[in-house]
């Protein structure tokens, strides 16, 4: 599944993990104490048809990431070494193999005043195979 080749690669890559070692795919464990901390969403993943309706070897996907924090420079710090690492990546992604990732957008998360914490979402274009 994209979503746990996601994973698997975030978490072997050492620009982040120096920053954030709590990557979490879908969502933060209710009493999550360690920050800053990476959650993973799957917002989209399509199997691409073919003009004589069969399936392509081909899938999309879209990846929300959101970088997580009580200060916002120390998750925007995180988000960027996220950007850094997928950014026009090319090649193995845990089980899969990326052919194609852009960054679709960035937002800010506002301060949550129940958790204290803020933050920066992206969401990833993948095409894989």
């Amino acid at each position: 599944m994209i979503l746990a080749s996601m994973y698997t690669f975030l978490s072997g890559t050492g620009s982040v993990t120096s920053l954030c070692s709590s990557i979490y795919p879908e969502f933060l464990p209710e009493n999550h104490q360690s920050f800053p901390a990476i959650v993973l969403g799957l917002i989209s993943n399509d199997e691409e048809m073919l003009l004589d309706g069969t399936t392509s070897s081909l899938s999309t996907a879209t990846i929300t990431v959101d970088c997580l924090d009580k200060s916002l420079s120390s998750a925007a710090a995180v988000a960027s070494a996220v950007e850094s690492a997928l950014i026009g990546y090319r090649g193995p992604f845990g089980t899969e193999t990326v052919d194609h990732l852009r960054k679709e957008s960035e937002d800010l998360i506002p301060l949550d005043p129940s958790t204290e914490l803020i933050g920066v979402s992206m969401q990833f274009f993948i095409g894989y195979s």
